[in-house]
């Protein structure tokens, strides 16, 4: 999806200056959605915090200003997620509820139609079935939700399939693979190009974490530990995660901060099975960082969080300027 858009700016503009500022403007966008949650959860100042955190993640600063979609899947991960909270906030069976519910499954479906690996976010669909509500902090300054039915999460991957299907269509029409370039010798066997997508595989899912034998097991524990020290400072996500990750395991989560945090673990977890590409988690970055302050700005007393604000963030922005 994307990659249309863009197509379509290059059309328009040729000098690709449409584009580009398109492209750049993402991240603000990513900051209005966080600002947009934390007000309709009463955490007003949770908002700002959460975009100046994850817009200093070293990958991050690096994505915004490059030629890829990542803060693209991470803007429709957002606004799923918000939308999905919309939904389960309203009494079950109402037409506002439905109409959330298919406003979540086109965000999802649009967050999916950026890249395959996004596919796995389909995995988040599990929580909301599972999860129970009230939670522990059902306080005022929560969102209440209602949990999921089947039925409602079946008609959130519907409307998402329905936005993936283009994309589909397309690989259909034109490479008569719906996957293309994956597996295009079975699809389309007497193809006169035939791309190495095995290559492709070894470059753009390279570092895989699977846990086959006892050594995979080990390196996939130490996963977290190299996104933080990478080789490339500009492939880490700095301290943001080291700093301030442990606060979702200490708070007393409400309502929608606990759908979060299960929606991370799930999204995180399955990408992490398939990859340790850095950028490729840059949408999960936003999630929980998202979280984190949503938990911060709860914590007293004052003088406390704000040190807990303070330091995480100085020590951040400090690394984000290296």
């Amino acid at each position: 999806l994307p990659q249309m858009l863009y197509g379509w700016t290059l059309a328009l503009d040729p000098w690709g200056i449409t584009a580009y500022l398109l492209h750049h403007s993402m991240v603000l966008w990513v900051g209005a959605a966080m600002m947009g949650f934390c007000r309709r959860a009463r955490l007003n100042s949770a908002g700002p915090l959460a975009a100046a955190f994850f817009f200093i993640v070293p990958v991050v600063l690096v994505e915004t200003f490059s030629v890829s979609v990542g803060m693209e899947w991470a803007l429709m991960e957002l606004c799923w997620f918000i939308a999905l909270v919309c939904a389960l906030s309203q009494s079950p069976g109402t037409a506002d509820r439905t109409k959330w519910l298919v406003l979540a499954g086109a965000f999802l479906g649009f967050a999916i139609s950026t890249k395959y690996q996004a596919w796995l976010l389909l995995a988040a669909l599990i929580p909301p079935l599972f999860l129970k509500f009230p939670s522990l902090n059902r306080d005022a300054d929560s969102i209440q939700l209602n949990g999921a039915t089947v039925k409602e999460v079946l008609l959130v991957l519907f409307v998402a399939v329905l936005c993936l299907a283009p994309w589909v269509a397309k690989n259909i029409w034109f490479y008569k693979n719906p996957l293309y370039p994956f597996f295009h010798e079975y699809f389309a066997s007497k193809a006169e190009y035939m791309p190495s997508w095995r290559a492709m595989m070894a470059g753009g899912m390279a570092k895989s974490s699977g846990i086959p034998n006892l050594s995979g097991l080990l390196r996939y524990t130490t996963f977290p530990l190299r996104f933080l020290f990478s080789g490339d400072i500009f492939q880490s996500t700095g301290l943001v995660v080291a700093c301030l990750a442990p606060l979702i395991f200490w708070a007393r989560l409400s309502d929608s901060e606990r759908l979060l945090a299960w929606v991370v673990g799930v999204s995180w977890v399955s990408l992490s099975l398939l990859t340790e590409i850095t950028r490729y988690f840059i949408p999960h970055l936003a999630l929980m960082t998202l979280l984190i302050c949503c938990i911060m700005v709860r914590i007293r007393p004052l003088g406390f969080r704000n040190a807990l604000i303070a330091v995480p963030g100085a020590s951040c922005l400090l690394f984000g300027m290296l």
